[in-house]
């Protein structure tokens, strides 16, 4: 399962660094790999779309300020995987 998610993870990345909630991802598009990894962990272990969405609503909101954008990626995401 673990090389599953390593195949997961360019696409994952290009997610998140589309998202961008700072606006770094041009220059630094290593940014959010910690951010991928725990995505994918807490899909891989079966997390349920709203508690998911709550999670990127807290991330984003802890990255930006605002959990708007976290909720809606976190649908993005959670249909994606």
């Amino acid at each position: 399962r673990q090389e599953d998610l390593a195949d997961l993870t360019p696409e994952l990345r290009a997610l998140v660094n589309a998202w961008d909630p700072i606006g770094v991802a041009d220059m630094q598009p290593d940014e959010y790999d910690y951010l991928t990894g725990l995505i994918l962990a807490r899909l891989e272990l079966g997390e349920d779309q709203a508690s998911f969405c709550e999670f990127m609503s807290h991330e984003a909101s802890d990255l930006s300020g605002s959990a708007e954008s976290g909720d809606a990626f976190g649908a993005l995401v959670f249909a994606w995987f």
